[in-house]
């Protein structure tokens, strides 16, 4: 019998926490991944979604998978965000992630 390999969702350059964006919100703040943000009407945090190929806002309200805020596995919803700053006059900057220092 043939057995199916799947790949491993750990392990991804992008899925790091910190990564600067190359866009930034209304007040001109740079984003980092895990930085949690309000985009129109939607809050949560900016994490990789690997099955997506792409950075998304993970909606706070869909939190039902786990209890780890900076892992998208966690979280059952997601919007996608804009990576130019096009949208930056709807974007706010509610807290920087907790892992962030300055070195």
């Amino acid at each position: 019998m043939d057995k199916k390999k799947y790949p491993r969702f750990s392990g991804y350059k992008n899925s790091k926490l910190n990564i600067p964006l190359g866009i930034h919100d209304k007040d001109n703040n740079e984003l980092y991944s895990g930085d949690k943000i309000i985009l129109h009407e939607y809050t949560g945090r900016i994490l990789w979604n690997q099955h997506e190929n792409a950075y998304v806002l993970a909606l706070d309200y869909s939190q039902w998978y786990g209890e780890d805020e900076y892992s998208m596995d966690s979280f059952g919803k997601a919007v996608p965000i804009p990576l130019d700053d096009g949208a930056k006059m709807s974007i706010s900057l509610i807290e920087k992630n907790k892992n962030w220092s300055i070195s």
